[in-house]
């Protein structure tokens, strides 16, 4: 079961890092804290110590710590994929490096934001690719892996859907993610992706509208290791220059207001990348022109065969994560009020 759980809110789980740190809060600074109890006879204290096993005497903490993973990893939005079929099939290998930096939210897509036109047409796109292995990493500050290769399309597209605009600014605005544009970062994550297959063609599309200022590689560092093992990188710059309208907040009917700001793109780099991996680069200022160049991407590439797993069933996977963390917490304080009450 655990092969086939996915979570499609990953950054979530970088929280999991202060995992260790709490347990040596939890298990051995808590220690210090332990008081000195002065009594007459130390045989009454033996006694009431001896219902209490030394093997046992973490046991509270560890379950608060199980109870604070689970509840990370529910955040998460852990999804369960059932019905496993193998098919085998050919076509092409193709990483789409989707920007969800706040930027992304410009309404110059009229009516909707670039990111949401991005995801719809990403969506069609897909549809119509029955027989490509298709991934997707997304990145702001940090780049992840949002779906894994795959060839099951329904997968991909549920993982897609997940990526929600309003809950990414409302993270950035509360310092819960931190925004940027991290394309070099990002880039080097869809390549590690693909170098290691020995498909024909191996293709990453990149849709950004802005400039790298985030992370620790370059985006030609990264399209210099694409360049390596075979791997075209097309970017396209999605969105208009200059002045475009951004959502400033909600008037009293709830209709979305507008600002205009300045916005700085730089083709020159996604021009650069183009150039280093032997590809084109493309400008999509509209939901059409965004269509015809997906469409012009893919229609020059050899395909492979491949054999892959895939799955009919997507089942949301939130509850038991949270009733097992509620049940941990119950049974923590069960055993403090009882077994491990300590004596006043």
């Amino acid at each position: 079961m655990i092969n086939n759980l996915v979570f499609t809110e990953k950054y979530w789980l970088i929280l999991l890092i202060f995992i260790p740190i709490l347990a040596y809060l939890f298990l051995f600074k808590g220690k210090k804290r332990n008081g000195v109890v002065i009594h007459s006879n130390l045989k009454i204290l033996k006694e009431l110590s001896k219902g209490r096993s030394k093997k046992f005497k973490y046991l509270p903490a560890l379950l608060r710590l199980l109870s604070i993973t689970l509840i990370i990893l529910a955040l998460a939005k852990p999804k369960l994929l059932n019905n496993k079929k193998d098919i085998e099939v050919k076509g092409i290998d193709m990483v789409f490096v989707l920007d969800i930096s706040t930027s992304m939210a410009a309404a110059d897509f009229i009516p909707k934001d670039r990111l949401n036109v991005a995801k719809e047409v990403i969506k069609d796109f897909v549809d119509s690719r029955k027989n490509d292995r298709i991934g997707l990493v997304v990145f702001n500050a940090l780049s992840y892996v949002q779906a894994p290769l795959t060839l099951d399309h329904k997968i991909f597209t549920t993982l897609l859907k997940a990526i929600n605009m309003d809950e990414i600014r409302n993270k950035v605005e509360h310092g819960l993610l931190q925004d940027g544009t991290a394309i070099g970062n990002a880039l080097g994550t869809a390549v590690n992706r693909l170098k290691d297959l020995n498909t024909k063609s191996k293709i990453i599309i990149l849709l950004t509208d802005g400039s790298n200022n985030k992370g620790n590689m370059t985006p030609e560092k990264a399209a210099e290791l694409a360049k390596k093992t075979n791997i075209k990188v097309y970017p396209i710059l999605v969105g208009k220059q200059g002045r475009v309208p951004y959502p400033a907040g909600v008037d009293m009917l709830g209709n979305i207001q507008y600002n205009y700001v300045n916005n700085s793109v730089n083709p020159e780099l996604l021009k650069k990348i183009s150039k280093i991996t032997n590809s084109k680069f493309y400008i999509a200022q509209n939901r059409e022109e965004l269509k015809k160049d997906l469409t012009d991407i893919i229609d020059h590439f050899e395909k492979s065969k491949f054999q892959e797993q895939n799955f009919d069933n997507i089942e949301t996977f939130f509850a038991p994560f949270i009733l097992l963390a509620f049940l941990f917490l119950l049974i923590e304080f069960l055993l403090r009020v009882t077994i491990y009450k300590k004596l006043s």
